[in-house]
């Protein structure tokens, strides 16, 4: 269903309409970096509610193991990396050709990335089974990357896919601290009703939320649920032409919940063969999706 189905048919040509309504209401929706797998969730939910209602409860229950307890809270890791450790990631670092960053990462966000490098892999397969015991379920490592701000760095409130459910978030090296502000575990604001124009406050000045700061020198690490905490940093202050800040992000999911994370099964998964409309959707594609 990657092509537009035929529309002479009426059946199909109104099951399409609303995929694409559900599509719309979602985009209108939710609007924050990396909110495209939620986008996706509501869509889902949407179109399976009208076309095959009795599959709906199998839906969610399916999903519910990517949604975070409200019991959770964020665990602040003091010299998570010793200074050993932080030398050989910025040498792996110096030596890692960055130069093929895409310009979205380098114009929206003030930095390159870096995913997956193999030491970085292995060193988070190493931390397994001490961030299970943090977070309180198995887990599986999901990905991992390198995040090199510079003095235009930019980090807008956002929450993460659940594909990085969990996440390990440690600070290699900085010219000067830059806090990042965290909420309480929160549910996925799946009835968001932030304005086009000031969503950004709209969550950021949510009297239910309660945002604590976190000042990460480096070697200090925090664990938390990206796809359920709010999570932001404010423009570098008064940053200079020399000012940075390099982190460190290692993505967990819950062991097992590979494929259900990823909206791409969903069709085959839940036997909805509609669901394809929604996530090969051109306007709900992200990398993280």
């Amino acid at each position: 269903m990657h092509n537009p189905p035929d529309l002479s048919d009426k059946a199909t040509a109104q099951s399409y309409l609303v995929a694409q309504r559900a599509i719309h209401r979602a985009c209108q929706r939710y609007r924050w970096y990396d909110c495209n797998w939620l986008r996706k969730y509501s869509a889902a939910k949407e179109l399976i509610e009208k076309l095959r209602p009795e599959r709906l409860s199998n839906f969610i229950e399916t999903i519910e193991p990517l949604r975070t307890g409200g019991s959770f809270t964020t665990r602040e890791l003091r010299s998570a990396f010793d200074k050993r450790k932080l030398i050989e990631i910025r040498d792996a670092i110096k030596h890692h050709p960055i130069g093929n960053s895409s310009s979205y990462e380098k114009e929206k966000f003030g930095r390159v990335i870096v995913h997956d490098l193999p030491p970085l892999v292995d060193l988070q397969r190493d931390i397994e089974s001490e961030i299970s015991t943090i977070v309180g379920e198995e887990i599986e490592s999901s990905y991992n990357f390198l995040s090199l701000y510079s003095n235009l760095g930019v980090c807008e409130p956002h929450m993460d896919s659940p594909i990085a459910k969990w996440t390990f978030d440690v600070c290699i090296e900085q010219s000067k601290v830059w806090p990042l502000y965290l909420s309480q575990v929160v549910d996925w604001p799946e009835t968001f009703a932030g304005s086009a124009d000031n969503w950004r406050s709209d969550i950021v000045d949510d009297p239910n939320l309660t945002f604590t700061a976190y000042n990460l020198e480096p070697g200090d690490a925090v664990v938390f649920s990206g796809s359920s905490q709010w999570h932001y940093r404010e423009p570098l202050s008064q940053a200079g032409p020399d000012d940075f800040c390099n982190l460190l992000f290692f993505h967990f999911l819950p062991r097992g919940t590979r494929e259900i994370a990823r909206a791409g099964n969903w069709p085959r998964l839940f036997a909805v063969p509609e669901l394809e409309w929604i996530v090969s959707a051109a306007a709900l594609q992200s990398a993280s999706s």
